[in-house]
């Protein structure tokens, strides 16, 4: 299980940022910041869900205790669980997994159009010149 520090070295790499500019971002102290990364201090509750947002990662997955990045991830997760038991509750989880699956795909479509038709545009406003 990787610890806070190792979580949030590898969410500032990810976002390509230095220490300082997290720092600055969510107007901490930058000793205090150097010390979380180093693992020397560990942040209070409201601090962990500050770094949480602003990574847009879970709580749970800043602690080290889900591999997954964030709420949705682990609620899926769950679910696929609970739906493989063979009960009410896994009926209920299926369910939601089927509703959930339906929505994703309809926001992906939308977003697909609204995608094509901003290219659309842009193509005319080109065209225009």
């Amino acid at each position: 299980m990787e610890s806070f520090s190792e979580r949030l070295i590898h969410l500032r790499h990810s976002h390509n940022l230095t220490q300082k500019e997290v720092s600055d971002s969510l107007e901490l102290v930058y000793s205090n910041y150097n010390r979380y990364e180093r693992g020397v201090k560990i942040p209070d509750n409201e601090t962990i869900v500050r770094f949480a947002n602003f990574f847009k990662v879970s709580p749970i997955y800043m602690l080290g205790f889900s591999h997954l990045m964030n709420g949705e991830e682990f609620l899926l997760d769950v679910l696929e669980n609970i739906e493989s038991e063979d009960s009410v509750e896994g009926l209920k989880a299926k369910y939601a997994l089927e509703e959930y699956r339906k929505k994703s795909q309809c926001n992906k479509f939308v977003a697909k159009k609204v995608n094509q038709e901003t290219m659309l545009i842009n193509f005319n406003k080109l065209k225009g010149l």
